[in-house]
């Protein structure tokens, strides 16, 4: 991406509370609707599937879209953009809030992750262009990243609380509020000018199509079987896209993500990496909150409150192993988070419809460090490790894979609740393959992630 042009400054509290509401919001409902689903489920006769395709229509849309995200932003501006992706995510949210059916509220979470696409990058470029002084940059991009581990920490309790309360439409109508705090702040922000940017339209509709057929073939192949048609039809057309958008991207000059980065090892590793933590986390996540609920019997709010340990944990890590990075290495950091996350998956092979909740609950301790202290000395590593001029394309194909990874992991997860016979079962035999999935990539990453990765 190319640097946009400077604009008047305004004060770094106006920038930071303006951007914020974007990273809050969409962080927000990556966790918020998990303990509703239950609710969401009677009300709106869903089921399982369906329920999958609640959490995955929104990250699979928000995957996608945010690998064109930076063209668009060189295209209309950052500030546009910025504008543009909030309004529709607040429509998108007064949709899903007044969804009559499952099917209309699967829509409707299409349209938020499509806006939250949108929103979150140019979020940052605004504030890069808003603070202009290096430090006073850093420290307001730190606030910004701080607004999405507070939001990622009280998605659950928050989306409880307002279940119990107020019932599930209320957990997308307080996104509301504060898009329009968003959008009402963002007339004291000067106007960006934006410029001519190739747009690769070929490349991100192969990318859509390739995404969301694998993701419709893993959540329907518990219902419909591997033989039906429909399932191996969208097995085709996953195998198709992948074919074309190899093609295409290998070809084209502007392309959504450089081909030749699949030969570089430190970009390879932290994409594995990151995919792997998002799979296995956010996997969890949907299979605790139907286990919470649907077998222990707990209210939605009790079921949020029962992830603060887990969310407050990851955010404490998130927050302090810049410490671990510096005296022991990145490397060293990243392989012992998912170490630690397969011990935590490892006692999760150990629970049963009866285990005491402490159990359960200290469990996902463990998961909850791992994921805390491996995901920001990767983002680090992939930043130092590729070409300057590859930053932010790495960056975001990265954030890209790790927004599928979390696609995949509640696809196949809930694809286990089909298979085994419950959700008991499938979150013993989840835990089984999340131990193996660490490990492995722990093995696998060691060789490829450079030695030397201290952080300052």
């Amino acid at each position: 991406m190319t640097t946009p042009p400077p604009v008047r400054q305004v004060s770094m509290a106006r920038a930071v509370i303006v951007t914020c509401c974007a990273i809050f919001l969409v962080t927000l409902d990556v966790t918020i609707v998990n303990v509703s689903l239950p609710a969401i489920g009677r009300s709106l006769d869903a089921d399982t599937s369906q329920l999958q395709w609640v959490v995955d229509a929104y990250t699979l849309v928000f995957a996608s879209l945010m690998l064109s995200s930076g063209s668009l932003s060189d295209r209309l501006g950052a500030r546009r953009l910025f504008a543009a992706g909030l309004g529709v995510f607040v429509a998108g949210s007064i949709l899903c809030g007044l969804a009559p059916t499952a099917l209309v509220l699967l829509l409707a979470r299409a349209v938020q992750g499509a806006g939250a696409a949108a929103a979150l990058p140019a979020s940052l470029s605004l504030l890069r262009e808003c603070v202009s002084d290096t430090e006073e940059r850093a420290k307001a991009i730190a606030l910004w990243a701080a607004g999405g581990t507070i939001s990622l920490a009280a998605g659950p309790t928050v989306g409880g609380l307002l279940t119990s309360w107020l019932g599930w439409q209320s957990i997308f109508f307080v996104n509301i509020p504060f898009g329009l705090l968003g959008l009402w702040g963002l007339r004291s922000i000067p106007r960006s000018t934006g410029h001519y940017a190739k747009f690769d339209v070929a490349g991100q509709v192969l990318a859509m199509v390739t995404l969301a057929s694998l993701t419709f073939a893993i959540i329907e192949v518990g219902e419909a079987g591997l033989s039906s048609p429909l399932v191996l039809g969208s097995v085709g057309v996953f195998v198709l896209g992948a074919l074309g958008f190899w093609r295409v991207e290998r070809r084209k000059e502007t392309v959504v993500v450089p081909v030749d980065l699949g030969s570089d090892r430190v970009f390879l590793s932290c994409v594995g990496v990151g995919t792997i933590l998002n799979i296995t986390n956010f996997g969890i996540l949907f299979i605790l909150s139907l286990y919470f609920q649907n077998v222990r019997g707990t209210s939605a709010f009790v079921a949020g409150l029962l992830f603060v340990p887990m969310m407050v944990t990851i955010g404490v890590c998130n927050l302090t192993v810049n410490r671990l990075s510096r005296r022991f290495g990145a490397r060293a950091v990243i392989v012992a988070g998912l170490v630690i996350e397969a011990a935590g998956f490892a006692m999760f092979t150990a629970t049963s419809s009866t285990s005491p909740l402490w159990f359960v609950v200290a469990s996902t301790l463990p998961i909850a460090i791992g994921v805390g202290i491996a995901a920001p000395p990767m983002m680090a590593t992939l930043v130092s490790g590729v070409p300057a001029s590859r930053v932010g394309l790495a960056s975001g194909a990265l954030q890209a894979a790790r927004q599928m990874g979390s696609v995949v992991g509640v696809a196949v997860f809930g694809l286990l609740i089909t298979t085994t016979g419950g959700v008991t079962e499938a979150m013993r035999v989840s835990a089984v393959m999340s131990v193996v999935l660490l490990l492995g990539m722990a093995a696998a990453a060691r060789p490829l992630l450079p030695a030397s990765g201290k952080t300052a």
